[in-house]
């Protein structure tokens, strides 16, 4: 039994089904031979042990030759069979010893085996699969976080070196303008200390090429202060004015060290008026300055006014289209002298520039409403970026005879605090960036500065600039129709 069941497991592991049958059908008949010659023995060693007869054994023995015939017949039968492929079925079941074995049953039951190894093999390779995903997954997700990382500390340390450069710079430019200031007083001590020697010689001084003017000169001066007056005291009657241009004549002639004498009446008139603050002297220095505004009104708008107010000083608003919250200050701005000025409608370069009728448009939507609001004919204007500006799609020339042809004068500046390009910057750097312009021209200065609501830091340096221009001995007046533009280009001619 145990040579049949090892041969059976051997075919049985070769998954060879016809195989495994041929072959335990040979193991069968095998067995059927091997036990009729045991039977054949224990009927010999019966008959010699018992003295049995002879005819039993003869019997036997030739009933066992028979068994063997027969089962030789029996199975080169069956082996015909099954080398034909008749008789011999996949359902074959063999019994040994009255027990059988279903080969159908065994060979499923190992396909069975079969099936749940390779079902563990595909969960085996899905496992590896979603850990390989996981592991994909995770190097995505660390790389999206650490190169954005390594990025900004890269920016971060570029933009501290530039910062350190910058300031670097700054230190280097504050350094050379103080060294410029001081040459500046240098020179403009000793011009000054020139001009006491030859006081007729009309030298020049530190602040450009200035000459001694005639009495009449410096009266005409001073006409753009009564006209401003003029304008501002609508209260005011013909008297007090008269006073007040009598006043300017005779700080004049205080001025310019006339030689005539002054009546004990008019030194008693000019201590009146200097108890009711008319007219204070000035110590000019020849020169001008107008200060802008441009872009208000806005919420400083208010506050500039105070400032100006407080220091007594007229300025420039060239102002832009703005909805009704906005209206007082407009008023305000002409009710306290000031200029109020034309600087477009909608500030948009690309509608005002558009085409010729598109700026006639802006200029006149614009104009009516600084008259329907404050019933002022605002007669000044400043183009949009400037006369030399390179957006237009128009001719400025063309928009430059538009304004002659309604009487408009256009005005550009030769000054500014820099708030236009960075409105971040310091006060004390505003004030450096127009007293640097300033000092520079030879002429009178126009300063562009802005009204807007994120430059509260123009506001704040206004105090300290405005006292500073009177100290250096300029004279801060508003733009009027009489004063000389300054333009980057003269578009008349």
């Amino acid at each position: 039994m145990d040579k049949r069941r090892k041969r059976y497991n051997l075919k049985v592991a070769s998954e060879d089904k016809a195989e495994a049958v041929d072959t335990v059908k040979d193991v069968e008949i095998e067995d059927k031979v091997e036990n009729a010659g045991d039977a054949d023995s224990t009927d010999k060693t019966h008959a010699i042990d018992t003295s049995g007869s002879e005819d039993s054994s003869l019997d036997d023995s030739s009933e066992s030759n028979s068994d063997k015939e027969s089962f030789g017949s029996k199975r080169q039968d069956e082996r015909k069979d099954l080398e034909s492929g008749d008789t011999v079925e996949r359902n074959h079941t063999v019994r040994d010893n009255g027990s059988g074995y279903d080969l159908n049953e065994d060979f499923d039951d190992d396909q069975d085996d079969d099936d749940d190894d390779q079902d563990e093999e595909s969960v085996g390779f899905n496992r590896a699969n979603v850990n390989r995903i996981k592991k994909m997954i995770l190097a995505t997700v660390a790389a999206l976080i650490i190169i954005p990382t390594v990025i900004s500390i890269c920016l971060f340390v570029k933009v501290m070196r530039l910062e350190k450069e910058l300031d670097d710079y700054k230190k280097r430019a504050y350094a050379e303008e103080v060294s410029e200031e001081n040459d500046l007083a240098v020179a403009t001590k000793a011009d000054a200390e020139s001009a006491d020697n030859n006081p007729s010689g009309g030298q020049d001084t530190g602040f450009g090429s200035l000459h001694q003017k005639s009495l009449d000169e410096q009266i005409s001066m001073y006409s753009e202060v009564k006209n401003d007056l003029l304008q501002s005291n609508e209260a005011g009657n013909t008297s007090e004015l008269q006073i007040v241009d009598r006043d300017i004549t005779e700080n004049v002639l205080e001025d310019t060290s006339s030689t005539e004498e002054i009546s004990k009446e008019a030194v008693e008139k000019e201590s009146v008026l200097s108890s009711k603050e008319l007219v204070k002297p000035l110590n000019l220095n020849g020169k001008k300055v107008y200060i802008t505004f441009d872009d208000g009104p806005s919420y400083c708008t208010g506050e500039i006014l105070d400032i100006l107010k407080e220091k007594d000083v007229q300025a420039t608003f060239f102002v832009v289209g703005k909805d009704e919250k906005f209206y007082p200050e407009y008023q305000r701005i002409v009710d306290e002298g000031h200029t109020l000025a034309m600087h477009s409608y909608t500030h948009d370069y690309d509608k005002i520039y558009a085409s010729i009728d598109a700026f006639k448009e802006d200029v006149e939507k614009l104009h009516k409403l600084l008259l329907d609001v404050t019933g002022y004919d605002a007669k000044l204007y400043r183009f949009p970026g400037g006369s030399s500006n390179e957006v237009s799609s128009v001719d400025m020339k063309k928009c430059a005879a538009y304004l002659k042809e309604k009487g408009y004068i256009y005005f550009d500046w030769n000054a500014q605090n820099g708030d236009a390009v960075e409105y971040y910057i310091s006060p004390e750097e505003l004030n450096q960036n127009v007293m640097g312009f300033v000092r520079s021209n030879e002429g009178d200065s126009v300063i562009l500065m802005h009204d807007l609501d994120t430059h509260h830091n123009t506001v704040e340096a206004l105090p300290d600039l405005i006292d500073q221009l009177k100290a250096e001995g300029y004279e801060i007046l508003p733009l009027t129709t009489d004063t000389t533009p300054v333009r980057h280009r003269d578009l008349d001619k």
